[in-house]
């Protein structure tokens, strides 16, 4: 018997007029959820009659945290092979901790890296009518990293009143923080906009005072945040799951939305990934549930992009397309699959008209078949106005691609491990993306002084630097 693996091939593209075969390993992009597929991998637990209000894992996977509705306690998992719930033993928590006799509920949990200082946000006790309205967020410090305490102190670091602080119902449901520990964001069901605190020095919660709030489009409930660890991305839930993409790191005032995924007839309560963001965890009424994160393409507007399918078995093999956005692909006889008509920007032909376009790719032989998702996201590509354009043989605009530009260049070139970028007023790049030779954007990021390249093939590579009104676009060379 024959098993058939699906591996692609990106054969040919037009962006800057440049047209090159090339093989192809399709990355799998991380912390994007426009890609995430359920494993079928749990366990008994998360059919657990509570459901499960909040998770979060150790670093090194090992260990689950989670809470149920309603509940006080704090229950951790061990897991025989980090990150995949089907390697905990038994149905039961292995242990389980009651948080401080004043915590009526605890809502969320958020581990400081290291896992030295657990934070909770709780509805508290209160001798007062607000009880129900009494909402904080604390934090303990804990005996040893990740180890919960048999029982909690009775006092803990913890926020002013938050029913006290605006004076109406305040349905705490998470919190997150940026990586300095600055800023606090706190989700509430009762509006769908993240509230942002400026912190104490020294997280003195006590001092946290609000700063601002943002609206989040596509959300009616707001249960969950969480921020990728460059906080270029926040990924909200409630009945949809959102990822919003940033403009500069825990910035949220012109985000957008790059992907969605709907869940039917639940509400999500908590989501956490896996350390390089390749698995997804998400907690709702039923549980607590383990999604693959699967490969995607990102091609700028109007660029054609081809992909060719290799199997293990080229013999007896056909290939079909699937998914919500299979009707605008197309796929030969070959396994070559392409847009049916060239994609753009202003004008997304995607299911959720947002650029995001989800696909599944089945290969079928004799005695077996495979099925790949992939989404394929079409960038808005501005072309720098400058006396560096060239005309092409249409006598079309092109824009010339550079080993240094007036304003920046690139260090080493070539270079195989890292590169940096030189230049004047560097604080004003708001993006940078690696763009490979056949215009596929392999990696996308906020300026950082340097970038890691050791894992690219060798080859001719171009840097988009994105600055206020303008784009940079400069070739290097990864080299062995």
């Amino acid at each position: 018997m024959h098993k058939v693996f699906i591996t692609f091939h990106l054969i040919a593209s037009t962006l800057f007029a440049i047209a090159q075969s090339s093989s192809f390993d399709l990355p799998t992009d991380p912390y994007n959820i426009g890609t995430a597929v359920y494993s079928g991998d749990e366990n008994a637990f998360v059919n657990d009659a509570f459901g499960r209000a909040s998770l979060a894992f150790s670093e090194d996977g090992t260990k689950l945290y989670t809470t149920w509705f309603n509940g006080i306690y704090i229950d951790q998992w061990d897991l025989s092979t980090p990150f995949q719930l089907s390697s905990i033993s038994g149905n039961q928590a292995a242990e389980s901790y009651s948080a401080d006799r004043d915590v009526n509920e605890v809502l969320s949990l958020f581990f400081q890296p290291g896992g030295e200082r657990l934070f909770i946000g709780a509805r508290v006790s209160s001798s007062s009518f607000a009880e129900l309205l009494n909402l904080q967020v604390g934090y303990f410090d804990l005996p040893s990293p990740y180890s919960l305490p048999p029982s909690f102190p009775n006092t803990y670091n913890v926020s002013p009143n938050f029913f006290a602080s605006f004076g109406e119902i305040l349905p705490l449901t998470d919190i997150a923080f940026n990586n300095q520990f600055t800023l606090l964001f706190i989700a509430e069901d009762a509006f769908p906009e993240p509230l942002i605190y400026e912190i104490g020095t020294n997280l003195n919660l006590t001092s946290s005072r609000i700063t601002n709030s943002y609206p989040v489009s596509d959300l009616v409930s707001l249960r969950t945040i969480i921020f990728t660890p460059d906080g270029m991305t926040l990924i909200a839930g409630g009945e949809w799951l959102v990822q919003y993409q940033l403009t500069a790191p825990f910035v949220l005032d012109e985000m957008k939305v790059k992907d969605k995924i709907y869940f039917p007839d639940t509400y999500i309560e908590d989501v956490a990934f896996n350390t390089d963001g390749t698995k997804l965890f998400i907690a709702n009424g039923g549980g607590v549930f383990e999604f693959e994160i699967y490969p995607n393409i990102t091609v700028l507007d109007s660029t054609d992009f081809v992909l060719d399918i290799d199997t293990s078995d080229g013999s007896n093999i056909t290939y079909s397309l699937q998914g919500e956005d299979g009707d605008v692909f197309t796929i030969d006889d070959q396994g070559v699959i392409r847009f049916a008509e060239m994609p753009e920007y202003e004008n997304p032909g995607d299911t959720d008209q947002n650029n995001s376009y989800k696909i599944e790719i089945s290969a079928s032989g004799p005695n077996d078949t495979t099925t790949k998702s992939l989404a394929v996201y079409v960038e808005e590509y501005v072309e720098e106005e400058s006396d560096d354009e060239e005309d092409d043989d249409d006598g079309e605009k092109v824009l010339s691609l550079m080993d240094e530009s007036d304003e920046y260049s690139v260090f080493p070139n070539p270079a195989s491990k890292s590169i940096e970028i030189n230049g004047n007023d560097l604080e004003e790049i708001t993006s940078l993306s690696i763009v490979s030779m056949s215009g596929q954007v392999l990696k996308k990021m906020a300026y950082k002084e340097n970038l890691d390249i050791s894992r690219l093939t060798p080859g001719i590579y171009f840097l988009k630097i994105t600055v206020p009104d303008k784009v940079h676009m400069l070739k290097f060379i990864k080299s062995d």
